[in-house]
């Protein structure tokens, strides 16, 4: 069983990196629509999905810590495992989505990679 302390611990990094994701997502997602960068998009994607990770796992955190009852008499501490996957899929998901994104928009945009005059043969 966990202590009190450890579990304490767990609890607080898992808040202040929802916090730290946040704050990095609304940044990056402001740079990225003054810019209109891709890169900057996918990161902001990339923080998104961390900050949706965050969620599950401070979710799973708070659930596992319940005490046991009569319908769990052995607790609820492998319930985080549960929430680490909805975490996984949605990292891989979310990658998958940016992905398709970055792959539509490049084939509706046909655009040279260089100029006329270099690429002549």
């Amino acid at each position: 069983m966990v202590d009190k302390t450890e579990a304490h611990a767990t609890r607080r990094s898992v808040l202040v990196s929802v916090a730290v994701n946040l704050a990095e997502a609304l940044g990056l997602g402001i740079a990225a629509w003054i810019t209109g960068s891709f890169a900057l998009r996918a990161q902001t994607a990339d923080n998104v999905a961390e900050l949706g990770v965050g969620l599950f796992l401070c979710i799973g955190v708070l659930s596992s810590a319940r005490p046991s009852d009569e319908t769990h008499p052995l607790g609820y501490g492998q319930e985080h495992f549960f929430w680490s996957l909805f975490a996984a899929l949605g990292i891989f998901v979310g990658g998958g989505g940016l992905a398709l994104d970055g792959a539509i928009r490049s084939a509706l945009q046909l655009a040279l990679t260089c100029s006329r005059i270099w690429c002549w043969e």
